[in-house]
């Protein structure tokens, strides 16, 4: 994975997050120049402290058309899976899910998870200076997630704070189990949600691939490099865009092969029990591919849209279907032909989802 540096600007302001007063400085990552001429987009990078921690950072990048109207504009959190970081979401070429919103007018918030992307210290930093790292699904969970929606209810502009949750893959469980675990805090501040090839339970066991990626690779072989290497290494071996710790294999592994049980592994919080007495469960459109065989098979996506029960469309993606091409995992955001095809639907379900609470 290419870290691209930001500029050598950096500016500080100091924000109030609710429960949380903090300072947040924000840099101008070099992209910005051909964001602001080629796609009339203002970017910035902010950099959210850490809770519960001295030392380190959150990246959460911003983009919105210039000139709109922040405290009006919808506001949209995009959050990554595993093995990943932000620019599943946007590129230097500004292309994208992240910089297509924006262009239409959204206030769009991208971040990276503890130790990936613009986050600080990196997984592999942390590695080396301490032996191993520590943190994980846990931590992301309870402190990185409500650090990122804090943030961006306060950098948004909007006097309400509310925003729409966009997730790929891992990244819905991730956000689905925050709003579990803090209920009220967050339950009246999401508009809606879109899950992107989101699945907890692999249940789709049956082919090369998953045999090969999953029960050998990714239950075997991965927890042996993470232990040699004091996490997994994920950009040394050239599958995946970021590295994972041993502690957030650990814990997603055990998810992965749960069926129904949706319980935290690390501290015993039963996510499904807290998520049943949510006094409100956003609008969620669960969006899969038919060429998924296993990271985010429409079965086994249509099976977390069923535990979660938070389902108000359900889209599976192919070329039979009217889609213009016959979507992966991946593809479904990196892809050319996306901005032709689902990405307008997307922007159209966020507008809708907006309407309805003016």
């Amino acid at each position: 994975m290419c870290r691209l540096l930001p500029a050598n600007i950096r500016l500080g302001c100091t924000r109030a997050t609710r429960g949380l007063s903090t300072n947040i400085s924000f840099t101008l990552p070099r992209e910005s120049v051909f964001f602001a001429e080629q796609l009339d987009v203002d970017l910035k990078l902010h950099h959210l402290p850490l809770r519960n921690t001295p030392e380190g950072s959150l990246g959460l990048i911003q983009m919105h058309k210039k000139g709109i109207d922040t405290t009006r504009a919808p506001v949209v959190f995009l959050l990554h899976g595993a093995i990943s970081n932000g620019y599943m979401f946007w590129s230097s070429s500004g292309k994208g899910l992240g910089p297509y919103l924006a262009s239409r007018g959204v206030n769009v918030f991208i971040g990276d998870t503890r130790g990936r992307g613009f986050s600080a210290p990196s997984i592999i930093q942390e590695a080396e200076d301490r032996g191993t790292v520590s943190h994980g699904q846990v931590e992301c969970i309870r402190d990185d997630l409500p650090t990122f929606i804090d943030a961006v209810s306060n950098l948004s502009g909007r006097p309400d704070g509310k925003q729409h949750w966009i997730a790929h893959s891992w990244g819905g469980v991730l956000l689905s189990s925050t709003l579990a675990r803090y209920g009220a805090e967050f339950e009246d501040r999401v508009d809606s949600m879109v899950c992107i090839g989101t699945k907890k339970y692999i249940g789709q066991k049956m082919s090369w691939d998953y045999v090969k990626n999953i029960a050998w690779g990714w239950n075997f072989v991965c927890p042996l490099l993470a232990k040699y290497y004091g996490y997994l290494p994920v950009t040394k071996y050239k599958f995946g865009m970021d590295e994972e710790t041993i502690s957030s294999l650990r814990d997603c592994t055990t998810w992965v092969e749960a069926r129904s049980s949706w319980v935290d592994p690390t501290d015993g919080t039963d996510y499904l029990a807290l998520w049943n007495r949510l006094n409100r469960r956003p609008a969620t459109w669960h969006i899969c591919a038919s060429n998924d065989s296993y990271l985010g098979n429409p079965k086994d996506v249509q099976r977390w849209a069923q535990l979660t029960g938070q389902t108000q469309r359900f889209t599976e993606m192919s070329q039979s279907s009217g889609n213009l091409e016959d979507y992966n995992h991946n593809s479904m955001l990196t892809s050319k032909v996306a901005v032709n095809d689902h990405f307008p639907k997307i922007f159209e379900w966020i507008q809708e989802h907006s309407m309805k609470k003016e």
